[in-house]
């Protein structure tokens, strides 16, 4: 059985498909706001499951529509548009996504189906939370420089990313990952961002996922002073 697989980028004003040696039509059905979220909680169902941590109660709460509206629109809770998780994406004033949020969707095609196989959702933060230094070190992974970029332009936070059971170990979020790091290289370079990206992750729930950042030459493992269990990873484009 042939394999196709797709990769979107969903923004809050457009839907486009990366894919530049793809010549036939635009396909996005499966890649809505409301597909994704569905998507990821099964997703996430599914590891908390593994896991044996996590209720259906955390999934119900992070993977809502309104949640991704919120994030995927920067800000909007403060806009005088709509009220906080009620409101129109098309209708708030135009956002530079560097300041704004957009997800990566691959979609995996076979003769008969096409599938939604992985997410990855990404959003600005003005800051990080307070960090200690990990474990075994003396001072935090974050250098002075660092910081400091960090306090003046901010950064491009992932906040979630999954793939679905079946489409694992097929390069999916290192493909989202890459398209991601070609896009804050480009804001850096129009003076948009500090060029930084960071990752929350809880080393005990998702040994995977910190594999994956460290394959992917991030940094860190600080833990978050507000959180106990989660820490930071952080790489500089």
């Amino acid at each position: 059985m042939t394999l196709t697989h797709h990769l979107y980028r969903l923004t809050h004003r457009s839907v486009q498909r990366v894919d530049p040696l793809t010549t036939h039509g635009l396909n996005t059905p499966l890649v809505t706001l409301n597909n994704l979220t569905q998507f990821a909680a099964s997703v996430f169902s599914r590891e908390f499951e593994i896991m044996k941590s996590g209720t259906a109660a955390d999934v119900a709460k992070t993977c809502n529509v309104p949640e991704w509206e919120r994030r995927i629109y920067h800000g909007a809770q403060d806009e005088t548009i709509g009220r906080a998780l009620d409101f129109d994406i098309s209708v708030l004033p135009p956002k530079h996504t560097s300041i704004a949020g957009q997800a990566f969707a691959t979609t995996t095609e076979t003769q008969d189906k096409e599938e939604l196989s992985s997410f990855m959702l990404v959003h600005y933060k003005a800051t990080i939370p307070m960090v200690g230094p990990a474990p075994g070190s003396s001072a935090t992974s974050l250098s002075g420089r660092i910081q400091s970029l960090i306090d003046a332009q901010g950064v491009t936070h992932i906040w979630l990313g999954g793939t679905g059971e079946s489409f694992r170990h097929q390069g999916h979020m290192t493909t989202c990952l890459r398209v991601l790091e070609q896009d804050i290289k480009q804001w850096r370079m129009e003076g948009r961002g500090s060029g930084v990206i960071t990752v929350h992750s809880f080393p005990a729930r998702s040994p995977a996922m910190i594999q994956f950042l460290l394959t992917n030459n991030f940094k860190g493992g600080d833990p978050v002073l507000s959180d106990p269990g989660k820490v930071l990873y952080w790489k500089e484009l």
